[in-house]
């Protein structure tokens, strides 16, 4: 009889703890990846100055709400920065890795991008980008978004025990007509933090 997949373990009531990420050969930005949610986790939701748990919570009451949908994709605009980013956080949240990896521009390495998101899912379907200010300037787009993430309760699925909001900028490129993803850094560095059971 197969294991059945069980959730992980949880830091800060929310993400499994997390190891420091190793240091990345190319240069990042700090405001733009994953690595500040990663500190989050690790030292606890209420310390950071990056990530916080708020009161005033969006509005996720299940965790459909977390979910991209089409409709959300089309009204965010054809061929928009805004519609590429979600086209790639629902392909990944769906499974669907051939559609992520077309996500980014071809100069981006994503041959680790199928194993990222497999061993990030349980986080992924429990999360979304809130776009709050989109920057373009010759061919390229700067998203300024707060990637939303929610725990529920494992008795009651509707009710929402803490939500986690992190501040984080993306990099589209402009490529054969259509906005593509410009490096690997969110996944990259969520996967690098190797995701381990809270001891």
């Amino acid at each position: 009889m197969p294991a059945q997949r069980t959730a992980p373990r949880f830091g800060c009531g929310l993400i499994p703890a997390m190891r420091a990420p190793k240091p990345s050969r190319r240069p990042t930005r700090l405001g733009s990846v994953a690595i500040m949610a990663l500190a989050a986790f690790t030292v606890g939701c209420s310390s950071s100055g990056h990530s916080t748990t708020t009161t005033v919570q969006p509005d996720i009451k299940s965790l459909s709400d977390l979910r991209v949908t089409r409709k959300e994709i089309a009204a965010a605009g054809r061929n928009s920065p805004s519609a590429a980013l979600l086209t790639w956080w629902r392909a990944m949240q769906t499974g669907h890795v051939r559609l992520a990896r077309e996500a980014y521009a071809k100069p981006v390495n994503t041959a680790g991008v199928p194993n990222e998101v497999k061993r990030l899912d349980y986080f992924l379907i429990r999360s979304r980008p809130d776009i709050r200010k989109v920057e373009t300037k010759d061919g390229t787009a700067r998203l300024t978004t707060l990637v939303n993430a929610a725990r529920f309760s494992t008795s009651n699925p509707s009710d929402v025990l803490v939500v986690l909001q992190t501040p984080t900028t993306f990099r589209l490129d402009r490529e054969a007509g259509k906005w593509r993803l410009a490096d690997d850094d969110y996944l990259e560095q969520l996967f690098r933090a190797e995701i381990s059971p809270t001891k």
